[in-house]
C-alpha cells in the first residue's frame, strides 16, 4: 500500500522540492522498494529520470 502511494507522493514533492530529473531519479530508486513501482513513478520526470531511477535501483 505504502508503496503505491509513492507513485503519487513523490512526483509532488518533486515539484514542491524543486527537484532536478537526474536527482529525482537517484532518489526514486533509491527510497521504491519494487522495480515497477520505481519505473512508475520516475516516468513521471521524463526519460532521463527513468534510466537514473532504473540504474539506481539496479545498482
Amino acid at each position: 500500500m505504502c508503496r503505491t502511494l509513492a507513485i503519487v507522493v513523490l512526483p509532488v514533492l518533486r515539484s514542491a522540492l524543486g527537484m532536478n530529473f537526474l536527482v529525482f531519479g537517484r532518489w526514486t530508486g533509491a527510497s521504491v522498494h519494487d522495480a515497477g513501482q520505481v519505473v512508475a513513478t520516475a516516468q513521471t520526470a521524463g526519460p532521463f529520470a527513468l534510466r537514473e531511477a532504473v540504474l539506481s535501483k539496479l545498482m
